[in-house]
């Protein structure tokens, strides 16, 4: 029996869940029927991928198309996932949160907590 492993290089289609993206890398089929449909949907390499649905069926979106999948044409697709763009304000946030952990742990003390990071803009 053969595991299907997820790593940071990439994961089949079948062990997305609902929502998450990825970008194509490869198509590991040997069956022209399946290549071919799934060039047909644009599910070629370097397309993004999004997991609309899991249960009853797999359905993906490409573009503005949802196309259903079988389970083993899913697992047929390996992407490179596609990471979620960091908040505008996730470094304010984080130096707010560092900065009330300090105070918690130096209360007493004779100097101010500092930001970990600069979020770019000037002061």
């Amino acid at each position: 029996m053969t595991h299907q492993r997820f790593t940071i290089a990439g994961s089949t289609l079948s062990l997305l869940k609902t929502g998450e993206q990825g970008i194509v890398t490869r198509i590991a089929s040997m069956d022209e029927t399946v290549i071919h449909k799934l060039r047909s949907m644009g599910v070629v390499p370097g397309v993004t991928v999004t997991v609309a649905q899991r249960s009853p069926q797999c359905v993906i979106q490409v573009g503005s198309h949802q196309f259903a999948l079988s389970s083993s044409t899913a697992k047929a697709i390996y992407l490179r996932l596609h990471q979620a763009p960091v908040p505008a304000n996730a470094i304010e946030q984080l130096n707010q949160f560092a900065i009330a952990c300090l105070k918690k742990f130096t209360t007493g003390r004779t100097h101010a907590p500092q930001p970990l990071c600069s979020s770019g803009n000037s002061r």
